[in-house]
């Protein structure tokens, strides 16, 4: 402060001193008052960041790791972030610097708890809804059974000659296989649109829909179409069979999932509450109930 009251006496001086003199001289008193300006700007500069130094050296690393320690164990994960990465850039070579790593990785394990912990309480809803076997539309009911896991799907069983037809799922994925038999007394009927969804959040997000294929044929040339077959024609027949499959991830099937459809049939939305599933929707099974 002292240095700056000095050198605004010069600059006052000089000013004064100015006064009656030609122009050049004035030009250059001026020149000398920009230049002490200067000087001025460059000391408070100065003084700021030996003020940033004091405050630094006030609060050192060690101090610093404590508070951070204690914002963890009080669930104050933000504060505590933003107080690492104070640390790491005021003190960014200390061996507190390091060490605060520890702290991150417990914060992200405790969250990660948390949300699934949430997700759990949430996911409780969906235990109400039962698995039917049998759904029932207005004109037709179908029936479903041997939900299971497999990376090949066979259907198209030709009796005859005793062959089959297969897909085999891509690496790191797998299906859901199940049977469905569907009855009506009508002539003609589709088969209902079918998905599987995972609980996210309380609410379903649809994975995958599913394919059918004909369980069966009776005769390979049934099969080629040389002429009909009559088990698969609802104006012959009262039921037909199918083999259905979904595709998913391995990690997906390890996780509960909902297979459902509309009431009418038709192809359920991609996002779910449980509420629209109560009210449009038809559930046909849960898997992996039990980590619901």
């Amino acid at each position: 402060m002292k240095t700056r009251l000095f050198i605004s006496g010069i600059i006052a001086t000089v000013i004064v001193a100015s006064c009656g003199i030609n122009e050049a001289d004035y030009n250059k008193a001026l020149s000398q008052v920009d230049s002490l300006k200067s000087v001025i700007g460059q000391y408070e500069k100065r003084c700021a960041e030996l003020q940033d130094s004091l405050s630094i050296l006030r609060f050192p690393a060690d101090q610093r790791y404590n508070q951070i320690v204690n914002l963890v164990k009080e669930g104050s994960f933000d504060d505590a972030r933003t107080a690492i990465a104070n640390l790491r850039a005021v003190f960014p070579n200390s061996k507190e610097a390091e060490m605060v790593g520890a702290q991150l990785t417990y914060m992200e394990k405790k969250e990660a708890e948390k949300k699934a912990e949430e997700e759990r309480i949430k996911a409780l809803g969906f235990k109400v809804f039962k698995d039917q076997a049998t759904v029932k539309f207005e004109k037709k009911s179908c029936t479903f059974s041997g939900f299971t896991y497999g990376r090949t799907f066979t259907f198209d069983h030709v009796a005859d000659v005793g062959e089959y037809y297969y897909r085999t799922a891509d690496k790191g994925n797998t299906y859901i296989l199940a049977n469905m038999s569907m009855t009506t007394k009508e002539s003609y009927a589709s088969t209902p649109n079918l998905a599987v969804y995972k609980i996210v959040d309380g609410s379903l997000k649809r994975l995958a829909s599913f394919s059918e294929e004909y369980a069966s044929w009776a005769t390979y040339g049934a099969y080629i179409g040389n002429y009909s077959e009559t088990s698969h024609d609802f104006s012959k027949v009262n039921t037909v069979r199918w083999k259905i499959a979904a595709e998913i991830s391995n990690d997906e099937s390890k996780v509960p999932l909902v297979i459902l459809t509309n009431k009418d049939g038709s192809y359920p939305d991609s996002s779910l509450s449980i509420d629209e599933v109560r009210e449009k929707c038809e559930v046909i099974k849960i898997l992996n109930r039990n980590k619901i």
